[in-house]
């Protein structure tokens, strides 16, 4: 088996068979790959929308498996214990596999530099459009990737958790993901520490995730809540490093009254909604950061 796709879901009845049947229709062989669907204590029909997959598609190596502990690096360590095949790759519960979504990733660790890799991670607005509010400064909070159709190397970036793979023994030489990050770094935290490793991560453009924005999730409250557990997250992740932590209040101080200067272009267009949405989203980030808790 080539690659293992992990599912990490929590009441994803909604989507999930939609990405569950996106993985019927992959490039690779149904031999050369399985999928894991990790249920992270789910309470609506989860559990039953995907037993009745298993039992409908029986040529696909599907599986389920339970992790009771809540959050998204407990669901995600789950997979890489489930997984049976040397290169794991992790996609939302409400996200659709494009055809050559994992034979790209297969391919990326031809190149033994390679210790993870990312795609793209498309939107599928219900609407069929962006919000009013959406600008490019805000991609952060939809989880959006796209840095064109040629492949390269990650820099300054790092893939989604969307659309984002590891060969498994490296994965595992770091630790996998640190359960003690409850909210948005946790990805952040792994790159990184492949990073020091002098790791390559690959960006490969022919692996996509379409990504369903539906009306929830582009409310105001679901704005403020993405902004505030990224600056939570960010907290978790630089906790026991006080210089690292002091920076990072820095740099969010410095983004919020920038996010001031970024939006009187869009005040001066009469783009107000965007204007508010940069400024709120940066003001709830800070926030996040100083005062967050679940």
């Amino acid at each position: 088996m080539l690659i293992s796709a992990i599912v990490c879901t929590y009441n994803g009845q909604k989507y999930i068979h939609r990405t569950l049947k996106s993985f019927t229709q992959q490039s690779l062989l149904f031999k050369d790959y399985e999928v894991i669907v990790v249920d992270n204590n789910s309470t609506d029909n989860t559990r039953s929308i995907v037993e009745g997959f298993i039992k409908s598609n029986p040529d696909l190596n599907l599986r389920y498996c339970f992790e009771s502990q809540k959050g998204l690096s407990f669901a995600r360590n789950k997979g890489i214990e489930a997984a049976s095949s040397p290169i794991i790759v992790y996609i939302d519960d409400d996200a659709e596999a494009n055809a050559t979504f994992l034979e790209a990733h297969v391919e990326a660790y031809q190149d033994k530099t390679v210790k993870a890799a990312g795609g793209k991670v498309i939107p599928e607005y219900s609407s069929g459009e962006p919000p009013n509010w959406f600008s490019k400064y805000l991609s952060g909070i939809f989880s959006l990737v796209d840095f064109g159709n040629t492949e390269q190397f990650f820099s300054q970036k790092y893939p989604a958790g969307c659309n984002m793979s590891f060969e498994k023994n490296a994965l595992k030489a770091i630790g996998g993901f640190n359960n003690d990050i409850k909210y948005r770094s946790d990805e952040k935290f792994v790159f990184l520490n492949l990073k020091r490793q002098h790791a390559s991560i690959k960006y490969v453009p022919k692996s996509v995730a379409i990504h369903i924005i539906d009306e929830t999730r582009q409310s105001r409250a679901l704005v403020i809540k993405v902004s505030q557990l990224t600056g939570a997250g960010e907290r978790e992740r630089l906790w026991k490093k006080p210089l690292s932590l002091l920076m990072k209040l820095i740099e969010y101080k410095i983004k919020f009254f920038a996010s001031i200067i970024l939006s009187i272009p869009f005040v001066v267009k009469g783009q107000i909604q965007k204007a508010e949405y940069l400024i709120m989203s940066r003001y709830y980030v800070l926030k996040g950061f100083l005062l967050f808790k679940n």
